[in-house]
């Protein structure tokens, strides 16, 4: 059972970075990550941690097991999406950040605020240098979807306890 619950994740893990890669082989980078680049992630996580508690676990197993492996398949699910949004964002499409960081940029010069002085423009710039880096958005990836894999785990044999038809 802990086999199967550990390899749902690997391949929730490895399903994201695939459709990560293939939104970028359709030049749609720019159009759908940046309004909710984690959507794809929590589907599949929600997916393969439905999969480990209600087929892997048998029907006398108890809640705690239940949520170990729910929390299992999320947890190596949030390792591997982490490690592919590193890859994928330091060799295959390092150019996102720095357009993102451009055109948040743009964005403020075109307000033309008289309050935003050149100053602000220069540290806003130097913070989402900061932010967006690979290294930040893999902690945000992992750190994010581990807390959404537990909360689902919990929930999710919380669910199964109260229905026992699942």
């Amino acid at each position: 059972m802990k086999n199967k619950t550990l390899l749902n994740g690997f391949y929730a893990g490895s399903i994201f970075l695939i459709w990560k890669l293939g939104v970028l082989m359709l030049g749609k980078q720019h159009e759908w990550l940046p309004t909710f680049p984690a959507g794809p992630l929590l589907l599949l996580m929600s997916i393969f941690i439905f999969i480990s508690i209600t087929r892997f676990s048998g029907p006398e197993s108890s809640f705690v097991d239940d949520f170990k492996a729910g929390a299992r398949t999320g947890l190596v699910a949030a390792i591997v999406a982490g490690l592919g949004v590193f890859v994928y964002y330091s060799w295959f499409d390092p150019e996102f950040m720095p357009t993102r960081i451009q055109i948040n940029i743009d964005a403020m010069k075109a307000m033309n605020d008289p309050n935003v002085k050149p100053e602000d423009i220069t540290k806003a710039e130097e913070q989402m240098t900061e932010f967006f880096a690979p290294f930040s958005w893999t902690t945000l990836t992992v750190s994010g979807s581990a807390f959404f894999g537990m909360a689902f785990s919990l929930i999710l044999s919380g669910l199964k306890r109260a229905f026992r038809s699942l």
